[in-house]
């Protein structure tokens, strides 16, 4: 060992600071002898061997009972400096969630967007490259319509390095600036913060929050620390209406269809009811007592609850309704539609029959023209004109959604 040390070391991973074996060497070029550099190390491995004595009982218990591994840890009670008893997530939460010097805490934003909102980030219009593009993985339009969502929501994770350590101002400092990722790559804060810097005049510091629309920023929540994350889980519609869609396929089945609005009605009594364990018991009274769970031998795509007053007799059948949800509405809903066709409004047409609405020039197509194209370009084989574009839709809801739309065709002519 040399009688000083000039290269790069590791933060602070226990409270003790004679746990870093060499850091004044390593980051401020202090001179140390060999007798001393011995000497830390063997107290921190002194420090280190207690750590994981303290820590078996934990892993004992995580493997008697799996589930166990994500009830919350007291670090304080074995020994871990309080940061990590801060940050108000679960242990293994920093393990399963790893974050690289390349991932810029997408992991940890994906896994928020999929659990707390009910979001996988697929039914968005567009394929997910399995690969980045010349670089510009996130600017490229094939992937912009995932990151728009994602990136902010890592955001609120750009603090949290390897192990979930929180890179604070003090941390940072006696860091010289640097946060170290899982991969125990580092990169200087400033720099990787930047990623998420707010343009000038945005009216905020960062965009990091959750993000409803690219084009009204007032529908969305921005914030900025994870006290801001658990703020808006606690108070966002969409996490009340993700809870409740959990609940219906915990209770009913993950395959069992539902109309969403039965869902969002559900999702609206819990939020008009005030008290946190009447909020619970109410939704699921909801659940329990509605027609899906108490149907015998039910049916897997029928709807037996749908939104109050609607009694499903004019809407398209529910599976093919939940496939045009997913693969559809994003582009074809509202006065913007995409051609013209609102595949969310199933109407009464002029000849007594229903249909899509659809206005082109601001004329109302023909409900039986609107289905032949719709089946034209949902089952051409070529790719420019294969419907929806920039996406894959699983081939058994193509072949169902083509041959519904034959039936309408057939129908309606």
């Amino acid at each position: 060992m040399p009688d000083s040390v000039a290269e790069a070391g590791t933060p602070n991973e226990l409270l003790d600071p004679d746990s870093l074996p060499l850091d004044n060497a390593c980051f401020f070029g202090d001179t140390i002898t060999r007798a001393e550099a011995l000497a830390h190390l063997d107290h921190a491995r002194e420090l280190f061997t207690g750590m994981v004595t303290r820590l078996e009982p934990v892993f004992q218990m995580w493997e008697s009972n799996p589930e166990g591994a994500f009830d919350p840890v007291d670090f304080d009670a074995i020994g871990f400096y309080p940061s990590y008893n801060a940050n108000q997530f679960y242990a293994q939460f920093w393990q399963a969630a790893q974050n690289s010097s390349t991932n810029y805490d997408r992991r940890r934003g994906a896994y928020m967007l999929d659990r707390f909102f009910c979001d996988d980030l697929k039914p968005v219009g567009a394929a997910l490259p399995t690969t980045h593009v010349e670089g510009k993985h996130a600017s490229d339009p094939a992937c912009a319509a995932c990151h728009f969502k994602l990136d902010p929501m890592a955001g609120f994770f750009r603090h949290n390095g390897y192990f979930g350590i929180d890179f604070d101002d003090a941390t940072l400092q006696q860091n010289g600036n640097q946060i170290i990722f899982d991969d125990f790559a580092s990169l200087d804060f400033t720099e990787y913060e930047s990623a998420w810097r707010a343009p000038t005049g945005a009216g905020r510091d960062f965009d990091v929050g959750y993000i409803r629309s690219t084009r009204d920023e007032s529908l969305n929540s921005y914030g900025s620390t994870i006290g801001d994350l658990d703020a808006l889980l606690k108070a966002a519609p969409e996490v009340e209406r993700c809870f409740v869609q959990r609940a219906f396929e915990y209770f009913n089945g993950a395959d069992q269809a539902v109309d969403p609005g039965f869902l969002d009605d559900v999702a609206a009594d819990l939020h008009k009811t005030k008290s946190g364990g009447d909020r619970l018991e109410r939704a699921l009274q909801r659940i329990l007592t509605g027609d899906t769970f108490r149907v015998p031998d039910r049916n897997s795509t029928v709807c037996y609850d749908v939104a109050p007053g609607d009694s499903g007799a004019h809407r398209p059948p529910c599976e093919v309704a939940s496939i045009l949800r997913a693969n559809c509405a994003t582009c074809h809903s509202g006065a913007n539609a995409q051609a013209g066709l609102d595949l969310t409004t199933w109407e009464k047409a002029s000849d007594g029959g229903f249909g899509f609405r659809q206005i082109v020039g601001g004329q109302a197509i023909a409900r039986a023209d609107t289905f032949a194209r719709m089946h034209d370009r949902v089952t051409t084989s070529d790719l420019t004109r294969q419907m929806p574009q920039l996406k894959d839709m699983p081939l058994h809801q193509r072949e169902a959604l083509a041959l519904w739309l034959q039936k309408q065709i057939d129908s309606a002519r």
